[in-house]
């Protein structure tokens, strides 16, 4: 059998590595990338490729180099991949490495000690206590032990024991009156006071304004209530305002004072809601335990006229309408404005009253 010429040898090998080279170029081009493996895996999968075609290290590097250009493999990290896939098999992945330490996930049970000890800890001093960025503390606090910085939330008195059981009894008590079988009450006549201001400026909820990423926060002086001043003493239901009056700065509600006040409300009462005239039972007036209201003469004065009254214990101004709503509703119509007399303040204070649609007194009973 004859052999073939030196010069058919060498044009075959070239040719077969044109191929291999050809065949490379596809593999990397073509290749499925899961989860991105990164071009050192796709050139460790066209080395594997290239060892199982039987080409010499030598070889595979020049292969590469005219794939990825100065991006290739350098010579020994090729020469240890081949002795790799020869001797260990086709995987081509890094070892599992341990990596650096998480200093931040190792400071997590000190940062947790640290606020449990004192909860109004601020970022900048847990910052300082652990060596961490505030960047990295704030993530660790919000994030890994799931905490956020909430304001107390402001009361006008912190009951204690024997001022909780009355308020529970007086409860029991005025939820009895709407739930007697005989006469039970169908309807409340809030009453209650509150001064109303010359000036009085707004809340800074209120002053909040819509800006753009460049614009520069207003500023606003802060100025104190004006001295000028009124009270405002108020009846109403679920329908709407049945009675109002005015007491002048440097005047005191007194006993006498608040009965004349009964009787204003009572003649109101007859001509705005005479289904209440007629069945004084149907009703219940519901104001706070002041001196004025639990006078002695003032509770006679309400027996004699038939009015029965809802208990009402101390420190709950969650339980009357104009408490929780009625005064921070009206003067939302008036804070921001400036009057210079009185009766120019009086009158913004029927104008906000009148403002108020019946549904919302409605509401706020119901």
């Amino acid at each position: 059998m004859s052999c073939p010429p030196l010069s058919a040898l060498v044009f075959s090998s070239d040719r077969r590595i044109a191929v291999i080279s050809a065949r490379v170029k596809l593999v990397a081009i073509n290749m499925p990338r899961r989860n991105d493996p990164g071009p050192k895996e796709d050139q460790r999968i066209e080395i594997r490729f290239m060892v199982k075609q039987g080409l010499s290290q030598k070889q595979i590097r020049e292969q590469l180099v005219q794939v990825h250009g100065q991006a290739a493999l350098s010579q020994p990290s090729v020469n240890r991949w081949v002795r790799h896939i020869q001797n260990e098999g086709d995987n081509i992945r890094d070892k599992p490495r341990t990596g650096r330490p998480n200093k931040r996930t190792a400071k997590i049970p000190q940062i947790n000690r640290i606020l449990q000890a004192d909860r109004r800890t601020t970022i900048a001093e847990l910052s300082r206590q652990t060596s961490l960025s505030v960047g990295t503390v704030h993530r660790t606090s919000s994030k890994d032990l799931k905490l956020k910085k909430k304001a107390p939330k402001w009361i006008p008195h912190l009951l204690n024991g024997p001022q909780k059981a009355r308020r529970v009894d007086r409860c029991r008590t005025a939820l009895a009156l709407f739930r007697r079988r005989i006469h039970p009450v169908e309807r409340v006549v809030a009453e209650d006071e509150s001064w109303c201001f010359a000036w009085d400026p707004e809340n800074k909820q209120a002053n909040l304004q819509w800006l753009g990423p460049n614009a520069v926060r207003p500023s606003i002086v802060r100025i104190e209530r004006s001295t000028q001043k009124v009270m405002l003493v108020i009846f109403m239901d679920r329908e709407g305002m049945i009675y109002r009056e005015f007491v002048p700065n440097g005047c005191g509600i007194d006993r006498h004072l608040y009965q004349d006040m009964i009787n204003c409300f009572r003649e109101a009462l007859r001509r705005k809601r005479r289904d209440l005239w007629d069945d004084p039972r149907s009703w219940a007036l519901l104001h706070d335990g002041a001196p004025a209201h639990i006078a002695r003469s003032v509770q006679f004065h309400l027996r004699y006229h038939r009015i029965q009254q809802v208990p009402h214990p101390g420190y709950s101004p969650d339980l009357n309408p104009c408490d929780y709503w009625f005064f921070s509703r009206m003067k939302k119509e008036i804070k921001g404005r400036r009057f210079h007399t009185v009766a120019d303040l009086c009158a913004a204070v029927d104008q906000a009253i009148n403002s108020i649609s019946p549904a919302e007194f409605a509401a706020a009973f119901d």
